[in-house]
């Protein structure tokens, strides 16, 4: 028997309204994604996504800001999946090692449905607005990243006068958006998680 204590709370359910709005949300996001994809990104208005899912412009801004959000709802929280996941790996690994392994989640959303995938990689690459809000998203990322990856090069604390946390974090995210952008232009030719290593290989060692 585990000498573990059993919580004997129940789990914590969502509200119906909860997954009322979870599936609104859903539905306008597929909408917009549908309309972008036929449409193109650029050429496709708020209105439009609003008239196709049958949800008025208020409704709309409530579930999403702006529409780069509407297509990219599934990564806009991954900064945090990241660095849970990264906190989880051995400390054995060098942060460099755990910092790609830690992107692994974020190539499972990939693989999952790799044509809807390819298709947000091919907008994403191709428009310019699109580049802009991903870079902002992944900065965000980089601040949520920093301290554990201090923590793992040694230091006590988060010391903004070390220059290798962020540089280890750029240098990652800049290799992922390289990944992406050859699996993209290769049609997935090369699987992406393959196009990453790949590409993370390119320095020919580890940089930690």
């Amino acid at each position: 028997m585990s000498g573990m204590l059993e919580d004997p709370r129940p789990p914590v359910r969502p509200t119906a309204r909860a997954l009322a709005r979870s599936a609104v949300a859903n539905h306008v996001a597929e909408t917009a994604f549908e309309l972008f994809a036929d449409r193109g990104y650029e050429s496709t208005t708020v209105d439009d996504i609003c008239i196709a899912a049958g949800v008025s412009r208020s409704s709309f801004f409530r579930y999403f800001p702006t529409k780069e959000q509407a297509l990219l709802r599934r990564v806009i929280g991954f900064g945090e999946e990241m660095r849970e996941a990264l906190e989880k790996r051995p400390e054995v690994e060098t942060p460099w090692t755990a910092l790609r392994r830690s992107l692994d989640p974020l190539l499972a959303i990939y693989s999952t449905d790799p044509d809807r995938a390819m298709r947000v990689a091919q907008m994403l690459t191709g428009t310019q607005a699109l580049a802009v809000h991903h870079a902002t998203k992944v900065a965000s990322w980089r601040d949520t990243l920093g301290p554990e990856v201090s923590r793992r090069l040694g230091n006590q604390s988060d010391d903004p006068r070390d220059p290798r946390p962020g540089a280890l974090i750029a240098a990652t995210f800049g290799y992922l958006d390289a990944a992406i952008a050859a699996w993209a232009q290769g049609d997935g030719a090369l699987p992406l998680a393959a196009a990453l290593d790949h590409a993370m290989a390119a320095i020919g060692s580890d940089p930690t």
